[in-house]
């Protein structure tokens, strides 16, 4: 398999296995003459950085996308949140709003953290939640056919910023990956070339 088609688990995976070793190699101090330490040092800087980078992601992913409960826990918790904001933007300040401009910014956030399913999941949660609360007559039913269309078109939308928003996430953590393998084989050509006899 190709490097940048592993699939995001082993992605995951490989980040961890990578960070171990790649840490490993930096504690190991060696007798190389001053020039070659700075030389390597800055390099260790860089990598460090790529790796403490690579380190956020897979524990944002760890802790966010390994327990479904969480995943779905964030969509509705981020789903609540915009429809209380959506509540005091309207109720409290009197404006008149769209019934889904606060929804679209969450489903988004969402699927970014926990990804598609949660997405999807929340695309739901918002059009029955809309349908009930925001769509005449209150309650489960819809009395136009205008309302039908946005409902559904919402809907769409929400799948599709699903789909965008997985998509982009498994890029991350691809690129993630890359980069850890990449500061790997560069501090493996560096210690074997300067290696001392």
């Amino acid at each position: 398999m190709k490097r940048g088609n592993r699939p995001p688990e082993d992605s995951v995976f490989l980040i961890s296995q990578l960070d171990k070793k790649l840490t490993s190699r930096f504690s190991v101090s060696s007798s190389i003459d001053s020039n070659v330490t700075c030389g390597i040092r800055c390099n260790q800087q860089d990598e460090k950085r790529v790796v403490s980078v690579a380190r956020m992601m897979r524990d944002i992913s760890q802790a966010v996308l390994d327990r479904p409960f969480v995943r779905y826990a964030t969509a509705v918790v981020v789903l609540a949140a915009s429809f209380f904001l959506r509540y005091f933007l309207v109720q409290g300040l009197g404006l008149s709003l769209p019934p889904f401009v606060t929804f679209y910014p969450a489903i988004m956030l969402v699927a970014f953290l926990a990804g598609l399913w949660s997405g999807l999941l929340a695309t739901a949660l918002v059009a029955l939640a809309a349908d009930y609360f925001f769509l005449p007559p209150f309650g489960f039913g819809i009395a136009s056919m205008s309302d039908v269309v946005a409902l559904a078109l919402f809907a769409l939308m929400g799948i599709f910023m699903s789909l965008v928003a997985e998509g982009y996430r498994r890029s991350l953590l691809s690129i993630a990956a890359y980069k850890v393998e990449q500061a790997l084989w560069v501090s493996n050509k560096n210690w074997m070339w300067h290696w001392p006899a």
